[in-house]
């Protein structure tokens, strides 16, 4: 029995409230009768998708899941009284003592008590509705809402005068929800809305339905609805029939259609009364109507909100209202970690959205500069309309997750509800579509004594001088850890005071990035499955004998390849091969579980994930990522066999009949991987014969160390396929040519010298000079600081050094060259950049 399924829906006596905060929403005031007629004074906390009953408010709603200051209340379905809570067999039930008759501590009732419920379906619905109509193109200029009221049977009309509403929507002076969007966009959209029908009192469409058809089903309320999919019934219908209701007192000149994509921009709903007890329908929300295709002065209606009268004001719409306009939550919806709180309107309280939230959903940011080297910057207040409000900084720790800086200042309408003025540092997983599902996060905003587990003090996540909180790096706290809880690699100190602006110095330390070039290439496909090839066969890690009938994959082992192999710089002779394909150059047990530990497992390394399973386990490695995991496992992927031989210097891995991409029977896909270890390079060569491709989902990577994980192929976007059929990928690593040593006494510092010729055409030198063995990555990127060129990725020993770069491919105009060189004695970094013409 679903926890929703043990209460009943409350006896509620409206009440009126404009000071509470956007979702998720907490202490709205709610009144519930006893069967006695004894009154009950209590609130209510929670979203759309899960919300509880308690007695006491919540001092702190920020932290309201570390609170224990307040007793849970559900309803006994026998006799129709509230109790106090308990927790049986992990679940929330109702317990023998009435709310009011008795001391709840004298009989032993816990505080704080709640269990999350299963919401998995009700998640899969909601992204589905956020993703419905969504598009990436910026929000600027106008949107328009209508604006309709709806009551239930046997319910009077709204009291309120129209005005009353208007102005918390379309108030020129805020706070309201136009100016709030015109405040936080800088000028760029203006939301505006209209009440209909028209005039000064209310005129709402009355349902035929009584409230509680629309609350859960109980013993004392039989005509509720009683699971997900009644209850999304009886909201399109209701939806549907309001729209036929109102639909001839919008006139034929409204403004509708703002982004004039043939829909209209929103619908906001406004519902009679208070939110239910325990009730996800009465509760305010963004969707979609789902229901028969419908036209308002022919354009389309799509995305609506729907919003309780005890919930409505401008932050409440204001968050709905965003999830119409692209955002999504940024809180978490099944456990109790809250990634960046009240610093961003998607998350909770009344300040604006985080700049990155700007830049990703909305485009009133038009780019994100990225800080590549050390030095002194400083940034404006967020809320400025001017340039200088935002950074990145890459974490050289991950191939994915970076960080985001900018100055958040207590002031205006909104954002003077911020509990502090400061720098604010937030870690980024672009991988992660919003925070709604839970960790990784896609944002997650530093503070003090925060982990990937504990919240700690959302509330101090500024930092400033005068806070006393003036650095971040992976060794204070708050550190700069990943998603993972690894660290971060992020180093920010001498953070100024809270001024017009705001200064601190980035130190870009750790471990330069060895990137490794891709290419690609052409390929004749070499069957090394052929008649008269020796394939040896292993069992066990044992020798046994030539299979003249192919490989049939192995168990729990690795095979040793007896193949030398250079990789960044270091020499490694005892290679193996693992079952699933897996090419190690330190582990032989080489597949990895669901729980993290060696041995079967669901994940393994064929796997169409963007994120790669094995960097705890198997650093420095190899693979193809592809979604089966046993080559000789009838498991639904298909079988396989692995076929592999060593000639003239390369080693040759070749799986076939691997299975299919999305159905079982297509044996036809066939994969290779060559080691050369003349020129310390790696080709993945993909092949499927005899059918066309079915799904792009091959993916191909090197993961360089545990620190660095994976890059996959292709600069760009973190899940690159392989494009087609039979094509080939070469990654070419330590790549060390055309860099000279030079003659000459060991320098006393690191140095980067200007380009000569400059300008050039094609070619031109760069010395650096080194004073001691370091590795070395110097890169080239336009003036846009797209990567164009590695023209050095290699360990060097101490010394002066000379590269030729060769321009030949690139069109004239100016190009920044930029060194990073770690040692590898003491670990220091050296990170300069310079600039040079290209001139043809």
């Amino acid at each position: 029995m679903k926890l929703k399924k043990i209460v009943l829906a409350a006896v509620i006596i409206f009440s009126f409230s404009l000071n509470i905060s956007a979702a998720p929403l907490f202490n709205l005031p709610l009144k519930l009768i006893q069967p006695d007629g004894t009154v009950l004074n209590v609130y209510q906390s929670g979203d759309e998708f899960y919300n509880w009953v308690h007695d006491k408010p919540y001092s702190d709603p920020q932290n309201w899941h570390n609170s224990k200051e307040n007793y849970t209340i559900l309803q006994n379905q026998a006799t129709g009284y509230y109790v106090y809570a308990v927790i049986e067999n992990g679940k929330l039930v109702p317990s023998e003592y009435t709310v009011g008759k008795v001391d709840p501590a004298s009989v032993g009732i816990e505080k704080g008590l709640n269990v999350m419920p299963d919401i998995s379906e009700h998640l899969r619905l909601a992204r589905a509705a956020y993703n419905s109509g969504y598009n990436s193109k910026a929000v600027v200029d106008s949107r328009y809402n209508l604006v309709f009221f709806i009551r239930f049977k046997g319910e009077s009309e709204f009291a309120q005068t129209a005005s009353s509403f208007e102005s918390v929507f379309n108030g020129s002076s805020g706070p309201s929800v136009q100016h709030y969007y015109n405040e936080t966009s800088s000028g760029k959209l203006t939301v505006s809305s209209a009440i209909y029908p028209t005039g000064t009192s209310i005129s709402s469409y009355q349902d035929t339905y009584v409230r509680g058809y629309y609350q859960p089903y109980s013993s004392t309320n039989t005509s509720g609805y009683s699971d997900d999919t009644e209850k999304s019934d009886r909201e399109t219908a209701l939806i549907g029939r309001a729209l036929s209701y109102v639909k001839s007192y919008v006139p034929s000149g409204a403004s509708l259609d703002g982004d004039s994509d043939g829909y209209i921009d929103n619908i906001v709903f406004i519902i009679y009364g208070s939110s239910g007890a325990w009730d996800d329908l009465l509760w305010s929300h963004m969707t979609t109507y789902s229901g028969s295709a419908f036209t308002i002065n022919s354009k389309k209606v799509s995305r609506y909100n729907f919003i309780m009268q005890n919930q409505f004001d401008w932050s409440t719409l204001a968050h709905e209202i965003g999830h119409t306009l692209g955002m999504p939550d940024l809180y978490h919806y099944v456990d109790s970690l809250n990634p960046i709180g009240i610093w961003d309107l998607m998350a909770s309280n009344y300040a604006h959205m985080s700049n990155y939230m700007k830049w990703r959903y909305l485009g009133w940011i038009s780019s994100i500069p990225e800080i590549t080297s050390s030095g002194t910057y400083w940034l404006r207040k967020s809320s400025a309309e001017a340039s200088n409000v935002i950074y990145k900084i890459k974490s050289p720790n991950s191939p994915v997750e970076y960080f985001i800086l900018e100055y958040r200042f207590r002031t205006g309408n909104y954002e003077t509800y911020l509990p502090g003025s400061g720098l604010v540092v937030y870690r980024v997983n672009p991988g992660i579509g919003g925070n709604a599902y839970g960790p990784p996060d896609e944002i997650y905003i530093y503070r003090p004594n925060g982990t990937t587990t504990s919240d700690g003090s959302i509330s101090s996540a500024y930092f400033n001088s005068s806070a006393g909180r003036t650095q971040i790096n992976d060794s204070t706290n708050p550190s700069s850890f990943l998603s993972d809880g690894s660290a971060g690699g992020l180093s920010i100190k001498n953070i100024g005071s809270a001024g017009d602006s705001i200064s601190f110095y980035v130190d870009i330390t750790g471990t330069c990035t060895n990137e490794y070039k891709v290419e690609q290439t052409s390929y004749n496909w070499q069957d090394i499955s052929s008649s008269g090839t020796k394939i040896t066969n292993w069992i066990n890690g044992t020798s046994t004998a030539v299979d003249s009938s192919w490989d049939d994959g192995y168990s729990n082992t690795a095979i040793p390849l007896g193949f030398n192999f250079t990789f960044y710089g270091q020499v490694y002779n005892s290679i193996y091969v693992g079952i699933n394909g897996l090419v190690s150059f330190s582990y032989k047990y080489l597949n990895i579980g669901d729980d993290e530990t060696t041995g079967a497992g669901i994940y393994g390394y064929f796997s169409d994930s963007p994120s790669w399973p094995g960097n705890k386990f198997f650093p420095n490695s190899i693979a193809v990522a592809y979604k089966d995991f046993d080559l000789n496992k009838n498991d639904g992927y298909g079988g396989g066999r692995i076929l592999y031989k060593t000639i003239n210097n390369k080693f040759y891995l070749t799986w076939l009949n691997v299975g299919t991409f999305e159905t079982t029977g297509d044996t036809t896909n066939t994969f290779q991987l060559v080691l050369d270890g003349s020129d310390n390079s790696a080709t993945i060569n993909y092949k499927k014969f005899g059918l066309s491709d079915t799904r792009s989902s091959i993916k191909v990577g090197i993961q360089k160390s545990v620190i660095n994980g994976l890059g996959w192929v292709n600069s760009g976007d973190i899940t690159d396929r392989i494009p087609t059929d039979g094509s080939s990928v070469k990654f070419s690593l330590n790549s060390t040519t055309d860099i000279e040593d030079l003659s000459g006494s060991i320098p006393v510092s690191y140095a980067l010298s200007q380009n000569y010729p400059n300008p050039f055409n094609p070619a031109t030198n760069v010395t650096f000079n080194l004073p001691s063995a370091s590795r070395v990555v110097l890169k080239v990127y336009d003036a846009l600081g797209r990567e164009v060129m590695t023209a050095v990725d290699a360990v060097k020993d101490a010394g002066n050094h000379k590269v030729r770069i060769n321009a030949s491919k690139l069109a004239s105009g100016v190009y920044i060259y930029q060194i990073c060189a770690y040692s590898l004695s003491d670990g220091k970094v050296f990170n300069e950049a310079k600039k040079m013409m290209v001139l043809k």
